[in-house]
């Protein structure tokens, strides 16, 4: 529910309507993620049985997402298939994780949460407004923008919210991609 709310800050996407599932499979999962260029990519329902067989797949899909590149085809006479790359941020619900390698967890920011009595009164509320969310980010970006210097003191943020999360990991193999994780989703 609070995914799909976060989504329409990027655009209209109801129950049902323009969020993709794991359930795809996972080269439609990318090639969808390349039409979210700069916005949020919810992809629901992250769960071992709904992959049948197709971890290996996903976590690929994963990973070429994390590092900036897709996974690349090739047609049956060996050409080359376009390759598609998730431009937007991938946000991942479901209930297990894929595999528990370093080098997987390291790319990512895995939230757990509880289950709690729902407050169906705010829920509604929700509901009821998100077609109004979708106009906050770009008065957003506007706001941001208009400040002359914007980009330097972004970047300088980045760089000291990457040391301040750096310095507690720094022994962890993969301390400074995790640092950097956290600082750009800060």
């Amino acid at each position: 529910f609070a995914a799909l709310r976060f989504a329409n800050f990027f655009g209209s996407f109801h129950v049902g309507k323009s969020v993709n599932s794991w359930t795809s499979t996972p080269y439609q999962v990318q090639k969808i993620g390349h039409h979210f260029a700069d916005g949020l990519y919810l992809v629901d329902d992250y769960k071992g049985k709904n992959l049948s067989g197709r971890t290996e797949q996903v976590t690929q899909i994963l990973q070429a997402y994390a590092d900036g590149r897709g996974r690349g085809r090739l047609n049956s006479d060996a050409s080359v298939k376009a390759t598609y790359v998730i431009r937007g941020n991938l946000l991942v619900t479901g209930e297990d994780l894929p595999d528990y390698e370093s080098s997987n967890l390291a790319r990512m920011i895995v939230v757990h949460t509880s289950s709690r009595e729902k407050d169906t009164r705010r829920g509604r509320a929700c509901l009821k407004h998100q077609v109004n969310y979708r106009g906050v980010t770009p008065a957003f970006l506007h706001f941001v923008i208009s400040k002359p210097g914007w980009f330097d003191d972004l970047i300088a943020r980045i760089d000291a919210a990457t040391d301040h999360f750096h310095h507690d990991i720094e022994e962890a193999s993969n301390g400074l991609r995790i640092a950097r994780n956290y600082a750009l989703n800060q």
